[in-house]
């Protein structure tokens, strides 16, 4: 398992290096390809992995038939794919809708035939390549590497997806509401006493503007608090 997440982040981190490499030139400015803000994209991470475990599979099978499941195989995987993150992210990680014979915009012949093509000479040429390296890395440095690759990643998907983000903004929203629980609880303890102005003014300013300032940050909350309190001043 150690070496399998090993070649994960090796074959993220590639994938991220040939695409940006390629969209930058073209786009005459740095492209950061993918969904995370880290060098990696797990997408060809996947595909590689894949490619890795057919590799093991049709190690017996003609070079005709070996090259039909790829295509086969591939082709499913990016429509699989294309169609999940359009679906949880509404938006298009590449887009085929202006290639001959495209569905939906995820997969199209031209681009199957590329994609199997570049995992034929991935079995051929790069997988026994990086066999070669890796083999003169350390077992027992691998799984450190690892832990370490593991941590930046999640906290990359974290920061990517907006979780903290929508943490920060969980934790931010909960403090207003405390402070315009207190301010209304001061404000209500004055009607409720009805006491005279004069000796609550001082109050009634203090707890007045810890309301505006709570408030003015926009909680719904905070508006029905206040129509209550108004209902309750009334009677």
């Amino acid at each position: 398992m150690s070496v399998i997440i090993f070649r994960f982040f090796v074959f993220a981190f590639a994938g991220w290096l040939v695409e940006s490499t390629y969209r930058s030139f073209f786009a005459k400015r740095f492209i950061n390809p993918g969904f995370n803000r880290g060098p990696w994209v797990p997408l060809y991470a996947f595909g590689a992995l894949l490619i890795m475990g057919i590799s093991s599979l049709t190690d017996g099978l003609s070079f005709p038939a070996k090259t039909a499941v790829y295509f086969s195989v591939i082709t499913f995987m990016e429509l699989l794919t294309g169609e999940i993150l359009l679906r949880v992210y509404r938006q298009r990680f590449w887009d085929y809708r202006d290639n001959f014979l495209n569905f939906r915009g995820h997969i199209c012949p031209l681009y199957s035939c590329a994609w199997t093509v570049m995992a034929l000479l991935f079995e051929f040429l790069i997988y026994p390549f990086y066999l070669a390296i890796e083999s003169h890395i350390p077992a027992s440095a691998i799984p450190a590497v690892n832990v370490l690759l593991l941590a930046a990643f999640a906290l990359d998907f974290a920061l990517s997806s907006g979780i903290i983000g929508l943490a920060g903004r969980y934790l931010r929203s909960d403090r207003i509401e405390t402070r315009l629980s207190d301010a209304l609880a001061d404000l209500k303890s004055l009607v409720l006493k009805n006491e005279p102005l004069g000796l609550a003014a001082e109050r009634i300013r203090s707890a007045g503007t810890r309301l505006v300032e709570a408030g003015a940050e926009g909680s719904r909350w905070a508006r029905e608090e206040l129509k209550n309190l108004i209902q309750a001043a009334r009677r």
